[in-house]
Formats: structure tokens, sequence, C-alpha cells
């Protein structure tokens, strides 16, 4: 893990772009956007205005289910989250109906598309 300077400054830097139509991160690794729950749950509070986000990741090791439970706190207004990982992308959409979230997840490999209902 990161020091939480990292993250501060991240969720800063996130804050900043908020009212960006479209937002494009590019990183090493997932522990670079990875936030620890122990600053979610004191340190950082949520931004509500980010509602695209495409994040490259280039390590092959990146897990999407830490990186979505991350970005679904921080970023509580996301409509769609683009991750890559090498050469494997997925699409996650979010639905919000009556307070209860749902996500549909497309993922794409190559030319093979799945979807998949939470």
């Amino acid at each position: 893990m990161l020091n939480a300077r990292w993250y501060i400054w991240l969720r800063n830097i996130l804050e900043s772009f908020a009212h960006s139509k479209h937002l494009s991160l590019i990183c090493e690794n997932e522990q670079d956007i990875i936030f620890p729950d122990e600053l979610t749950e004191t340190l950082l509070p949520p931004i509500h205005d980010i509602k695209n986000l495409e994040l490259q990741i280039y390590s092959s090791t990146a897990t999407s289910q830490k990186i979505l439970d991350g970005f679904i706190w921080i970023l509580p207004g996301l409509r769609t989250l683009s991750l890559t990982f090498g050469s494997i992308a997925k699409i996650i959409e979010f639905q919000r109906e009556d307070d209860v979230e749902v996500i549909l997840a497309r993922v794409k490999i190559g030319s093979q598309a799945k979807t998949n209902k939470r």
C-alpha cells in the first residue's frame, strides 16, 4: 500500500476534474488506484460529479472487483467505468433504481462479449 498522502492527492485530482464529461486514467498497477478501507472510512469524502471514467492498468494482475469496490465508494455518481487490463476490456454500467444499485457488466475479451447483472 502506498502512503495516505498518495491517495489523498489522487482523490483531490479526481475532484478537480469532477465536471469533465469523460475522464481517463492510466497507471502501472492496481495498487495505485485501490483506495484502502481505512482511508475510505475516515479521511476521504466521496466525489459525486464524475459520471464516466476510463481506467487503463498496465499490470496483468489487476482484479476488477477491488477496483470496482473502491470506485463505487469514492465516485457514487459513476455511470460507466471502462477498465482495461492489457488486452482485456470491461465496461461496467451502473443503474440506480429506487435507491437500489444494479450493476451491468459487459466483459469484452477479443471479439467475445458477455453481460452479467448483479
